[in-house]
């Protein structure tokens, strides 16, 4: 909830503290009296400096960094230009420089043009005359501004950020998802349908001279084709995620439909999402033996967890039927009983065990340990495995021995379909120290207003009273809403209403300026729309009401209302800015993971519609082959001519179907590079100006880029990529440039024994050529150039790879 509304109010948020930051300016150059010509003149300035900020925010990111260097010069310029005629700098000038030189600037650049401009201010403030005091105040105010201005900026930037990548991540995820399926398909089903085909082969041959050698090959090759279609399906229905919870409660219904009586017992939840679908599969298998088994009148399922171990118990009372334990043709959901389970359930480290127990009912228990379940990072996919399809044990027929079914390990492509997005960890915690050097600077700002204008004021009883406001601001700013403490923020609240009031009677109206860590509470604590803004309302105007009952007139009262609205503002924007960095990037990981999701919703449609009737087709024939063999061997043979034709076309829709998912598309590879390379704050720029590219070239261009984005993000500490493919002359030419080149680049390319040197090699067999290194200090290119028509079509053997092919620059 508070993520979403933070997302909601982040634009408005940021313009309304802008605007406002522009109409206290132009009220504190109006107290001066200038003259119209000079209030209008420095209205311009002031426009124009928020305009530019307003352009960085939205678009320069992307600018050429000559561009962003001229607008960042113009917007100085703009900002010192009244002192020409005012004498020193005001307001809203140096803090919109101040953020848009944080927000374009990299690294440490950024944190000394903004001390260098701190310095400019405080300089200018002692050259103009005042006393102490109103220089460190002048000086304050402009750090305290501009980081302001800063982190409203990343707020509003991050919520661009995620409504831009969002589809990029997304697609990255299922173009991951795309090449692990492929690998699984054609280990799985490859293999087997290459058998079958070879099998029906020799037994349409052997036919009808030698029936009993037929029938002996179209036994086997029916044993394979029964195990291939069980695989189909386990895969199929391992593509999809089960819930414990969700199975449990189908489980009820169902038996409840067969008047069987339920009790159902589960004191667990949160399980990992592995050990969730494992036990979801165990109870469904339980379940139907219950119903095809037995003739129960009572079942009972209890899920309890006892030192870190699930337990999964099914007992009916129905009459002691042997449990289901063979995979067949027509087996269950999974596309196996009991037994392949147990394997399952072993190799999770757990134990699965089906049999009658001592009061003479049948039981089916399984223990899981728990593990950890595993957070969703930022852009990682913790349930890939768990929705991977089961290993089942090697099944050895007679000359045929079958791989077994691939599993996902840790290291697949698909349990990181968005775990390459690379996290800077780096941004929560500087939105964080951000957020404390604000509230800080408000803090000091408050009390130098007091001590300046209410020289009365007791400096223990200020400190008192500054600390209890402090101490529940980060206590709203700071902790994440946990329902125990929820209940205490309107507490803490009403003490922050009390301490920012009462003082009055002491401090004066000087202790307003306070007042806008309660109007920024009250955004944070109060949940409800249509009750938050209203207290903002009241906060504000009673700030108001305060400023001219003390005296002051309507200017000076609305300056000192339009302060509690600022930093009402940025106190909210900047307490949900860490947190909002910390869900942006959640919230990729987890479309990436649903992208993942609804590709394996649709593989698994996909595989079973292209290859399950296939299959059952070739394991009906083979049935009918087997048992017209050896009496009628003419007719055996016309349905193993059948069988072959149909195993020959289900292996050639596998090899179709994984060719479909293994190429490589160089425009989709620019937009996955585009995207993991703006993950990682790296600057790019992509110009793709080619057509419809032949699948070879394409396809080992989009592998160069894949390398080159790599290597990259590997070896340097690049700011900005330029990715360039242009059509010349019948070749097709890939460049990809980055500065922040580090020796260890070079040299990585240089020392590679695969990566770019197997890549050169594939570059060369399709007639181009690949050159890497240093084209300048700090700046590295790749070069790949491959023709549009494959070479050697006449045969020619092609030449052997040198290092040639890989140039080094030696500058």
């Amino acid at each position: 909830m508070a993520g979403a509304q933070a997302r909601r109010l982040a634009h408005p948020a940021a313009l309304a503290v802008f605007s406002a930051y522009y109409v206290v300016s132009l009220l504190n150059v109006g107290s001066l009296k200038p003259g119209p010509t000079s209030l209008l003149a420095f209205a311009g300035c002031a426009a124009a400096a928020f305009a530019i900020h307003l352009v960085h925010l939205a678009a320069a990111r992307r600018w050429p960094a000559r561009l962003r260097m001229l607008t960042l010069l113009l917007q100085a310029a703009i900002s010192f230009l009244p002192l020409l005629w005012l004498g020193q700098p005001w307001g809203s000038m140096t803090a919109f420089l101040v953020g848009s030189l944080l927000l374009l600037l990299p690294g440490w650049t950024r944190w000394v043009c903004f001390g260098a401009t701190v310095a400019a201010v405080l300089a200018l403030s002692t050259a103009a005359g005042g006393d102490t005091l109103w220089r460190v105040y002048l000086a304050l105010a402009a750090v305290n501004s501009g980081l302001a201005v800063y982190g409203l900026s990343r707020l509003s930037a991050s919520v661009l950020e995620v409504r831009r990548t969002r589809g990029e991540l997304a697609r990255l995820a299922v173009m991951r998802e795309r090449l692990r399926v492929a690998r699984d398909l054609h280990d799985l089903l490859g293999y087997s349908l290459s058998a079958i085909t070879l099998k029906s082969e020799l037994a349409h041959r052997l036919l009808p001279q030698a029936p009993e050698r037929a029938r002996e090959q179209v036994g086997e090759a029916l044993a394979v084709s029964r195990q291939a279609l069980a695989d189909v399906r386990s895969v199929a229905s391992g593509y999809r995620e089960m819930s414990l919870e969700a199975e449990a409660d189908s489980a009820r219904s169902v038996l409840a439909a067969a008047d069987i009586e339920v009790e159902l017992t589960v004191a667990v939840h949160c399980l990992p999402a592995e050990v969730d679908t494992l036990l979801a599969t165990v109870l469904r298998e339980a379940v139907t033996n219950v119903l095809r088994h037995s003739r129960a009148r009572r079942v009972e399922i209890r899920l309890t967890e006892t030192g870190g171990t699930i337990g999964l118990t099914v007992v009916n009372d129905g009459p002691k039927a042997p449990p289901r334990t063979t995979a067949g043709p027509d087996a269950g959901p999974g596309g196996s009983g009991l037994r392949n389970l147990t394997e399952r359930v072993e190799q999770a480290g757990g134990a699965l065990s089906a049999g009658p127990d001592a009061e003479g009912r049948f039981r089916v228990a399984a223990t899981v340990p728990r593990g950890e379940a595993a957070p969703a990072p930022a852009g990682g996919v913790t349930a890939a495995s768990a929705a991977a399809p089961p290993p089942a044990a090697a099944v050895t027929e007679p000359a045929v021995t079958r791989p077994a079914v691939p599993d996902t390990g840790p290291d697949d492509p698909a349990g990181g379909a968005a775990g390459t997005e690379l996290t800077d960890l780096t941004a929560p915690r500087l939105a964080l120290v951000v957020a404390l050097v604000v509230f800080s600077g408000y803090v000091v700002l408050a009390v130098l207003n007091v001590l300046q204008l209410w020289p009365g004021a007791d400096p223990l009883a200020l400190a008192f009273w500054i600390a209890v406001i402090l101490a529940c601001q980060l206590a709203h700013s700071l902790t994440a809403p946990a329902e125990r403490l929820s209940r205490l923020r309107p507490a803490t609240l009403a003490v922050q209403a009390v301490a920012t009031y009462l003082p009055l009677a002491w401090f004066g109206w000087p202790w307003a300026a306070i007042s806008g860590f309660l109007a920024g509470s009250v955004l944070l604590v109060v949940s409800r729309g249509r009750f938050r803004w209203p207290l903002f309302g009241l906060v504000v105007c009673s700030m108001l009401v305060i400023a001219r009952d003390a005296g002051m007139n309507w200017v000076d009262a609305s300056y000192v209302a339009l302060n509690a609205v600022i930093s009402g503002l940025t106190v909210y924007g900047l307490s949900r800015l860490s947190g909002t960095v910390v869900e942006v990037r959640r919230s990729r990981g987890e479309l990436a993971r649903l992208a993942v999701t609804r590709e394996r919703l649709r593989v698994a449609r996909e595989l079973h519609d292209l290859l399950g009737y296939s299959l059952s087709e070739i394991t009906v024939k083979s049935e009918l082959v087997h048992r017209l063999l050896p009496a009628e061997p003419d007719r055996a043979r016309e349905q193993v001519g059948q069988a072959l034709v149909v195993s020959r076309q289900a292996l050639a829709d596998v090899r179709s179907v994984a060719r479909g998912y293994r190429e490589m598309s160089l425009e989709a590879e620019a937009d996955s590079a585009r995207s993991v390379l703006v993950a990682a704050d790296v600057e790019v720029d992509v110009a793709v100006s080619v057509g419809i590219l032949p699948a070879e070239t394409g396809g080992v261009l989009a592998a160069v880029l894949r390398e080159a984005v790599t290597n990259i993000l590997r070896h340097s500490r690049a700011r900005r990529v330029e990715i360039v493919v242009v059509q010349t002359d019948g070749l097709v030419r890939l460049s990809v440039v980055n500065d922040g080149a580090l020796p260890a680049e070079a040299e990585a390319v240089r020392e590679d024994d695969g990566g770019l040197a197997d890549l050169a090699v594939r570059v060369v067999q399709a007639g181009g050529t690949l050159h890497a290194g240093l084209e300048a200090p700090g700046r590295f290119r790749l070069t790949a150039e491959a023709p549009l028509t494959a070479p050697h079509g006449d045969g020619t053997p092609h030449p052997a790879p040198t290092s040639e092919w890989i140039t080094l620059p030696s500058h």
